[in-house]
């Protein structure tokens, strides 16, 4: 998932990229790579586009984003055990834990995929009898 970086000058979108940080603006790839005589690349050429920093995208991990919560599978030790919940917080200074709807804590967190959900929940019009 991308959503924008939040690059307020150009001296920051360099400061970022050196740090390691792979950004994306209209579907390229914008990366460091001292290896190469331009450091700075740009998808497959040199680097373009210093002038749309303020529109850079980066990757975010789905937590990082909950709102109101997000459906996941949830369990604490054996992935078999495995239950739905709504996750609703993360917290990475408290062993890197979810918090559930219901304020309980568990180890571990993945969210319903799409095709899970057509599986589970009912898509439509519920058929008539």
């Amino acid at each position: 998932m991308l959503k924008n970086a939040g690059i307020q000058s150009r001296k920051e979108a360099v400061q970022r990229l050196a740090a390691g940080e792979v950004f994306y603006y209209k579907g390229l790839e914008l990366r460091f790579d001292p290896s190469r005589y331009n450091p700075f690349r740009w998808g497959m050429e040199g680097l373009k586009g210093w002038s749309n920093y303020e529109h850079w995208e980066a990757k975010f991990e789905w937590y990082e984003n909950l709102g109101e919560g997000v459906l996941c599978w949830v369990w604490n030790g054996n992935e078999i055990e495995r239950q739905l919940r709504i996750v609703t917080w993360y917290d990475p200074s408290y062993d890197s834990r979810f918090r559930l709807r219901s304020g309980a804590w568990v180890e571990h967190a993945e969210p319903m995929t799409a095709e899970e959900m057509k599986k589970f929940l009912w898509v439509g019009t519920p058929p008539r009898s």
